[in-house]
């Protein structure tokens, strides 16, 4: 009898065992997923600024030289 009790004892701690590792398997898939729609929407802000710091450097220059860069100039024809 004391060792079917504790046969009994040992498969409810394994059955607890269990449970706990299928949620915590389900945890982890819940969380890749939440860090993959971050770092997706990171890269987007990080290509958005990007976009931005351009425009705001290309802004500053044409205000401080009064016309636009010697890159975006036409050259004269000869």
């Amino acid at each position: 009898m004391a060792a079917e009790k504790m046969t009994d004892a040992l498969q409810a701690q394994i059955e607890d065992l269990q449970s706990r590792l299928v949620f915590q398997e389900e945890l982890i898939h819940n969380l890749n997923d939440v860090v993959a729609g971050q770092d997706a929407l990171l890269q987007k802000m990080q290509a958005q600024m990007r976009v931005l710091g351009k425009r705001f450097d290309d802004h500053l220059y044409s205000q401080d030289s009064g016309g636009a860069k010697p890159a975006d100039e036409r050259p004269p024809h000869y």
